[in-house]
């Protein structure tokens, strides 16, 4: 009920902001909310910004962080300003969550980036051991340029976020 109520109020915001959304966009973020792992036949996941955004914060704010693994190498820093841009432009505030791109150093943000080129990083992984332990939401953007490659990086990526105790939202948009 609570869910529902949620779902209705920020469509209904959308819509006297008018942003165009579709019924789909509704039941995405529906099943998002409800921990249904989904698949969003969409590539442009700037065009996404509505439906991911209350499942992502769903998560931060149960303290669970955020991985988005970006298949294309080339789209990295977009996905990392489009991220910032939402979390700016839904909370109003550039303090309350943060994201960067994973790398060698401990990820202090809430938001993690994966780089393509990362996925097999093992000693990336260890470092960020901590982060990926806490992750309740994973968003994949552009799969089908992982999964023809990088299906043992996924499943060890997977391997430090899962755990017996805890259920992980996954939404690929390709």
């Amino acid at each position: 009920e609570h869910d529902k109520q949620l779902i209705a109020g920020f469509f209904k915001k959308l819509e006297a902001e008018k942003i165009e959304f579709h019924e789909d966009d509704i039941q995405t973020v529906k099943q998002l909310l409800a921990g249904k792992s989904t698949l969003i036949c969409n590539p442009f996941y700037r065009d996404l910004t509505n439906v991911l955004i209350l499942p992502m914060f769903r998560q931060l704010m149960n303290y669970k962080n955020c991985l988005v693994i970006v298949g294309r190498e080339t789209a990295v820093e977009d996905v990392a300003k489009w991220i910032d841009s939402a979390l700016f432009d839904y909370t109003g505030t550039n303090s309350l969550w943060t994201s960067e791109v994973l790398s060698l150093n401990v990820c202090d943000s809430d938001i993690g980036i994966l780089k393509f080129s990362d996925i097999y990083n093992l000693k990336l992984h260890h470092i960020n051991h901590q982060f990926l332990q806490s992750v309740g939401f994973v968003l994949i953007i552009e799969p089908s340029r992982i999964l023809a490659t990088a299906q043992m990086g996924l499943s060890i990526i997977v391997s430090h976020c899962e755990t017996d105790d805890k259920d992980i939202v996954y939404c690929a948009c390709d």
